[in-house]
């Protein structure tokens, strides 16, 4: 054969024996020709066998006695024993896992009522009933399964004693190979059936001991036997609490039944030996729990690894959430299975068609999550986090003016809010009110409050509603709304906005209601009105100043200098003029003088001064001499003249006075000239004196001095 054809030959050999070992990996074992439950015995050469949970969850498998349904998912056991329907057995099978993939794996099925011995490959049967020994090996001399024969069982190792002891009896009485009659002698005891059958394994009855290589019969009589009790007990049992016993052949029991091949070999058509590779799973997990990129970057893989490599396809679900959006939006891709192939130790998935858009967005993510693995086991990295991070600036938010105004009679105004650029996320901020206008319907209505500015937009309006026009005059008034707090953004220079609602009414003045006004002496008090021409929202106030004639401090009347206010809403207040003093000095009409100034919130009007009068109600007195004539000696050197009032006056009285008469003055007979007297305030009478008068030695008869009063005032 020429070289060339040897080497084709050779790699077709080399080529079936790959494709017949991924054949094999690829099919798992199942079974069949089964109606009731079937019992699964696994076993492994190496490393350990098990299932995954969620794998076996519901399939409704049980563990017969001596063995735990836990030992199934627990990963480190080299055995596994369980029941199920055939159905649920072979779903369990199709998700066998091994630790390592290496040595191989036996598969041994039977009757759910039948156990499998793995260190003999045997299979055992309980039998219940009551059956007497002669029966008992009848019957199952007489049994089969699986192309074995069957024959009371033969316990020939410690092992396999424990076996029927932990998995076998279910705790009953039970036949077992064992006699010592027959071919065997009293107390001499040995097996009587099966492929050991006629081995003497115990010499010497109670107190004896066992022969070479059955040394565990030492221990596992029941106390005080073999007794051969009433000299009729020749055959062997199993008690209910494990141990060994004779009995008579008479007793009825359940018996255990043993199936082997010829001459006790292994029973093989059962067992199914595969290479633990195809049974392998490795561990899949992402390569790390998060990434990142930037918007700008149009794609992203994301790897995942293997532990190792297989002779199979691996592959997993993967879901797809996050805050960024899919579908094109943000990125496509959605919820999907990654395939990785046989000989491979990884795969990615790719998020492709990222946008960079000139939206602000914030960084946003694609959340990756690993489920329902095929042929592989999730590891701890099951979730990768992508990061598409921002490369559009985070924009700010900011009044579109720092202030704006409207009429009183504008029932309403928006105040804008802008956005420096679109954003994909709702941006919001709170805003107070404050100013010197007043709300919640008094002036204007908007509460302190919270603007949100919707996805892809770029501004929104905060609403002043409501705004009264009302006939108080208020003067301008403000409103002021403040941002803070932004979300999703960041304050820009106009974080204020002032509106200003301008005044349409007049500034009122403010006067008195009249400019005069008067009231008699006997009048305590009285009230000066001061008015404003129309109602202020705000109190309104003037300085006033007190003139006249009167005398304040409570001599004639109580009103000192002050302001008066009048209150918001209100269009006139008084000024009260006190203690006004009804007294029995004659004084005339009196004045007292108001004058407004200095208004506040107001104008002067035309009254600025108002007078009021305090009428007199006493009489004007009478000036007079207190008699019309008197008389006296020349040697009287002085005369006084009373002049009285009839009441007294507030103010001095004075009178004009002529001198004449027949006597000469000038110092010849007496001195005197014209002149005034003067009643002071508040006094009825004063003197006139004649001095001087001359004591001289002529006779000059009876003179007189005549005064006479004229032009009286005060």
């Amino acid at each position: 054969m020429k070289r060339s054809a040897v080497k084709m030959l050779w790699f077709f050999v080399i080529l079936w024996s790959f494709l017949s070992s991924l054949a094999h990996a690829t099919t798992h074992t199942s079974i069949s020709g089964y109606t009731g439950n079937v019992r699964v015995h696994i076993t492994t050469t190496s490393g350990a066998i098990f299932f995954d949970s969620a794998d076996i969850s519901g399939l409704g498998l049980s563990a017969p006695t001596g063995y735990s349904l836990a030992d199934l998912t627990d990963g480190t056991q080299n055995e596994l024993v369980f029941v199920g329907t055939q159905t649920n057995v072979n779903t369990a099978l199709s998700k066998l896992q091994h630790s390592s993939g290496t040595g191989t794996i036996s598969i041994t099925h039977s009757h759910s009522n039948v156990a499998f011995y793995p260190a003999n490959q045997h299979f055992y049967e309980l039998i219940t009933g009551s059956f007497t020994v002669t029966q008992a090996h009848a019957n199952a001399q007489a049994m089969s399964r699986y192309g074995a024969s069957g024959y009371l069982v033969t316990a020939t190792t410690q092992g396999e004693w424990d076996f029927i002891d932990d998995m076998v009896h279910n705790g009953t009485n039970a036949w077992i190979s064992g006699t010592d009659t027959g071919v065997f002698s009293e107390g001499n005891f040995g097996f009587n059936s099966g492929p050991e059958n006629t081995i003497t394994f115990w010499t010497g009855g109670n107190g004896g001991s066992a022969a070479s290589g059955y040394g565990f019969y030492n221990s596992v009589w029941s106390t005080g036997n073999p007794d051969n009790h009433g000299g009729a007990e020749h055959y062997l049992h199993i008690t209910t609490g494990g141990s060994l016993n004779d009995n008579r052949a008479t007793t009825t029991f359940n018996y255990i039944v043993e199936y082997s091949g010829a001459s006790g070999q292994a029973v093989t058509t059962n067992t199914q030996t595969v290479n633990a590779n195809g049974y392998f799973w490795p561990v899949m997990n992402f390569g790390y729990s998060s990434s990142s990129g930037p918007e700008s970057t149009s794609t992203a893989a994301i790897n995942l690894t293997l532990s190792a490599a297989t002779g199979i396809g691996v592959s997993v679900d993967y879901a797809v959430s996050g805050t960024a959006l899919g579908s094109g939006v943000d990125y496509t891709l959605s919820d999907g299975t990654l395939t990785i192939p046989s000989g491979s130790t990884g795969g990615s998935i790719t998020i492709a068609s990222i946008v960079d858009d000139s939206l602000f967005e914030g960084d946003e993510t694609v959340i990756l999550t690993l489920s329902n693995p095929d042929n592989a086991t999730l590891g701890s990295t099951t979730v990768h986090t992508y990061t598409i991070t921002e490369n559009e600036t985070q924009p700010t938010i900011q009044f579109s003016s720092g202030s704006s105004n409207g009429a009183e009679s504008v029932s309403s105004t928006d105040i804008t809010v802008n956005l420096s650029g679109a954003s994909t996320q709702d941006i919001s901020a709170d805003y107070t009110i404050t100013g010197t206008a007043t709300g919640g319907g008094t002036d204007y209505r908007l509460a302190n409050g919270t603007i949100t500015i919707a996805a892809n937009s770029t501004s929104d309006n905060i609403t002043i509603t409501s705004i009264v026009d009302d006939s108080l005059y208020e003067g301008d008034e403000t409103i002021i709304i403040t941002l803070s707090n932004p979300d999703n953004a960041t304050l820009g220079a106009n974080t204020a906005h002032t509106y200003t609602i301008t005044e349409n009414e007049t500034q009122p003045n403010i006067q008195f209601s009249s400019t005069t006004s008067s009231g008699a002496e006997a009048v305590s008090s009285a009230d000066i009105t001061v008015s404003l021409s129309g109602a202020s929202s705000t109190d309104i106030s003037a300085d006033y100043t007190i003139t006249g004639t009167a005398t304040g401090s409570g001599t004639d009347y109580t009103l000192a200098d002050g302001t008066i206010t009048i209150a918001a809403n209100t269009t006139s207040d008084n000024i009260t003029i006190a203690s006004i003093v009804d007294d029995n000095l004659y004084e005339g009409d009196e004045t007292v003088i108001v004058t407004l100034s200095n208004p506040d919130n107001a104008t002067l009007g035309a009254n600025t001064a108002h007078t009021y009068t305090i009428t007199e109600n006493e009489t004007q007195p009478v000036l007079q001499f207190s008699s019309a004539t008197s008389a006296n000696a020349e040697s009287v050197s002085s005369a006084s003249l009373q002049v009285t009032l009839s009441g007294p006056s507030a103010t001095d009285v004075t009178a004009n006075y002529t001198v004449t008469g027949t006597a000469s003055g000038g110092g010849t007979d007496y001195t005197l000239a014209d002149g005034i007297i003067t009643i002071s305030a508040n006094t009825t009478s004063d003197n006139i004196t004649i001095a001087s008068i001359v004591d001289d030695s002529l006779y000059e008869g009876d003179e007189t001095v005549i005064v006479t009063l004229s032009a009286p005032s005060g």
